[in-house]
């Protein structure tokens, strides 16, 4: 694809985002921030995106391409600590994958995410690992737990782990799929 039709294709990429977000100040502020958005059921993660060719036609990173994005370290801690065996999915994945036992609700998207070959990140607001190493956080849950079940995921997932300050997550969302896409529409003759 020739680069002026890239450039053309970025400037046309759409937001992609869960219906499950909550609908806050904070989320409208992101949608201003990505541009053009709109709202779909996506199976994991809260956000993809797609664009279209100058011939009308769709190019997407769904399934590809998905960012989660959490509100803070007590968030993503408390998914950690949320049990995903009431999840009758869960329950059969753990009965016939003894050594690949899924824990938490988060860990089942990862899981999902990973089987369908998409690449993950995850955004966490407001947080750093100084943070984690400090217990500067709302939990019990030990650091060092803390630090362990975010290295794992890290390392089984291939999840990218990034730290931002909310006041520039939708920036920061919509670059991450600018750039993204950049490599996907390159792809393309």
């Amino acid at each position: 694809m020739h680069p002026t039709e890239i450039e053309s294709c970025l400037e046309r990429m759409v937001v992609l985002t869960d219906s499950r977000e909550h609908d806050t100040e904070k989320f409208h502020r992101r949608m201003d921030e990505f541009g053009l958005w709109e709202r779909t059921t996506l199976y994991y993660g809260d956000y993809t995106a797609k664009t279209s060719r100058n011939d009308g036609s769709e190019i997407s990173l769904v399934g590809k391409v998905h960012v989660e994005r959490k509100s803070g370290l007590s968030e993503i801690i408390g998914n950690f600590c949320e049990s995903a065996l009431d999840s009758p999915y869960v329950q059969e994945w753990n009965k016939e994958h003894p050594t690949e036992k899924i824990r938490n609700r988060f860990e089942w998207e990862l899981k999902r995410a990973q089987l369908a070959g998409a690449k993950m990140y995850l955004v966490i607001e407001n947080a750093s690992w100084e943070h984690i190493y400090g217990h500067r956080y709302e939990s019990r849950m030990n650091e060092k737990a803390v630090i362990a079940t975010i290295l794992a995921y890290m390392a089984r997932y291939n999840l990218t782990v990034l730290f931002i300050n909310d006041r520039m997550t939708g920036h920061f969302i919509r670059d991450i799929f600018k750039y993204e896409m950049r490599e996907e529409l390159k792809k393309y003759e």
